[in-house]
């Protein structure tokens, strides 16, 4: 393709005039070229690992087009940049799962560790999603892991996946859910049709408000919190998405005009459009977090503080749901009057009410009832969701906070770290609390307002020389992972690579292509693949 381009004369010069024995165009040698120059990045990053003494596996599957189970494995560590501590985390290596238990995923990670050369006894967090075969504590990988690799392996359920599962049950609530089920309805009738998409994108561009889209956007399969910016676009273009349906409802074929009269039903109505704008509210300040979880750098510690804002913003809301609510319905009643829509009660509305508000029959009116029967329980079931989700993640590092200074008011911490880390404190437990009371009066005197608040700030202020236990607690805590979207991000690549007219790819050369694309900001050194090149001893086998 190359020659055929035109663009490169070297290698035509090449291919034409090389010998027959030289061409280095054979597959075998092909793959070999391309596994020298993946592995010589995987050797930096490897180098890297081992030097942080320190690191994290983060994992997950898919299945490829052919139908194999393949494995992303992810490394988080610590190194310096600029003098600065900086969180990396560095896709290793793809590896088809042939069995989908605990114990082969478990004996699979360790093989590709030690075939990496990463050192087994640096591992020291593991971050998968919340599936039974994950997270098992007994037959799980992570219990697996801990048996065979490293019994202090932590194990974090992906903070992503936990903020998503919380607002998954959350939404069970029978109007969210209904409302959910509408949206996704009109979602994939407007969208089925490229014409139907252009009526929607004409109309909102005629209107005479200034639209920041023209178009709908599907809900996201995977990551739940995201349909937040479709159920944005839906509000944005409400009216407009009526007014499609209408015209498809008269000039539409049979077909088409009944489904989108169903659906003009379904949107038009108090019990659609209230919940609509509930949702929105809520996922407004949900998805503040959500979008920080897409960062690497973000560390455990900082994730359990922008989820404990959440909930202190979700229960101020809570004690105040008469105001907000109040603010919310304004909106509901604006909305439905331009539309025609009529504000009122359902038929089984006294009965509905006794039961969430006994004895206030009286009192019933629309705002009321609404807000008893959809509002409260919907922001009740937010916040109890994401409180149960995000209790392990406390658990997990409830010891290892204590070390940054912002959380050294407790005394006699030092027992608890020393009993689940002595394998790594050479120097004896009284040597261990020692230290950590001289790290504790380094900071007695320091304002709060000056102390660090999380690991990588007190990476930065902490001598290793010094306090060589201490710098060594923090990077575990900076490194326990928070979430699997790095694993999740190699996926697209595999598809990319792995696709319908290359589904026999095999594991070596998907890896070795996987590591060249994911990691582009590193330089190959050509020169050294040629000389490791020309160093293996081959024999042909001619028949």
């Amino acid at each position: 393709m190359r020659i055929e381009s035109g663009d490169d004369t070297t290698l035509r010069n090449h291919v034409t005039t090389c010998p027959k024995n030289a061409s280095y165009l054979n597959p075998e040698i092909q793959y070999e070229l391309l596994d020298l120059s993946s592995r010589q990045i995987q050797d930096v990053i490897v180098k890297e690992i081992n030097s942080s003494k320190c690191f994290s596996v983060i994992a997950d599957e898919t299945t490829d087009v052919a139908g194999i189970s393949q494995m992303a494995l992810c490394a988080r560590y610590v190194t310096k940049l600029e003098n600065r501590h900086v969180i990396k985390e560095s896709f290793l290596t793809f590896a088809a799962v042939e069995s989908g238990t605990g114990e082969a995923i478990a004996i699979k990670m360790k093989n590709e560790l030690e075939r990496l050369g990463i050192e087994s006894k640096y591992l020291h967090g593991q971050g998968y999603d919340g599936c039974s075969a994950m997270k098992g504590n007994v037959k799980g990988v992570q219990a697996k892991v801990k048996e065979r690799i490293n019994p202090n392996a932590l194990y974090v359920h992906c903070s992503s996946h936990s903020l998503n599962l919380a607002l998954t049950d959350a939404c069970k609530i029978k109007d969210i859910r209904n409302t959910f089920q509408s949206l996704n309805e009109v979602f994939k009738f407007v969208r089925s049709s490229a014409k139907w998409s252009s009526i929607l994108a004409k109309i909102s561009g005629e209107s005479q408000t200034n639209f920041n889209h023209t178009t709908l956007l599907s809900f996201c399969e995977t990551r739940f919190v995201e349909r937040h910016s479709s159920v944005l676009r839906f509000v944005e273009l409400y009216d407009c998405i009526i007014d499609v349906l209408e015209i498809l409802e008269n000039e539409g074929d049979a077909n088409t005009s009944n489904k989108a009269h169903q659906l003009l039903v379904c949107i038009t109505n108090i019990r659609f459009v209230l919940p609509m704008c509930v949702i929105e509210k809520i996922f407004s300040i949900t998805i503040s977090l959500s979008r920080q979880l897409q960062s690497p750098d973000l560390d455990l510690l900082a994730c359990l503080e922008m989820a404990e804002n959440i909930l202190l913003l979700l229960t101020d809301m809570q004690q105040n749901a008469a105001q907000e609510f109040s603010k919310i319905f304004k909106v509901v009643s604006a909305t439905c009057a331009k539309q025609c829509v009529s504000v009122d009660l359902p038929r089984s509305a006294k009965l509905d009410f006794r039961k969430c508000a006994a004895g206030s029959e009286n009192l019933i009116d629309a705002e009321s009832f609404y807000r008893s029967t959809i509002f409260e329980p919907f922001l009740e079931s937010v916040i109890e969701s994401v409180t149960l989700r995000y209790r392990d993640h406390k658990n997990v590092i409830s010891r290892l906070q204590r070390v940054i200074p912002i959380y050294l008011g407790e005394a006699n911490f030092g027992n608890e770290l020393y009993d689940f880390y002595q394998d790594q404190v050479p120097d004896g437990e009284e040597v261990f609390n020692s230290e950590l009371q001289l790290w504790k009066a380094k900071w007695n005197s320091v304002e709060v307002r000056q102390k660090p608040r999380n690991a990588l700030e007190t990476l930065d202020q902490c001598d290793p020389m010094f306090f060589p236990n201490v710098n060594f607690l923090l990077r575990v805590l900076a490194t326990l992972p928070v979430t699997t979207c790095s694993s999740e991000r190699s996926f697209s690549t595999l598809r990319q690579l792995k696709n319908y007219l290359r589904n026999t790819t095999g594991e070596d050369r998907l890896t070795s292509l996987g590591v060249l694309y994911i990691h582009r900001n590193y330089t190959v050194d050509v020169n050294l693949v040629i000389e490791q090149f020309v160093t293996i001893k081959r024999r042909w086998m001619l028949s």
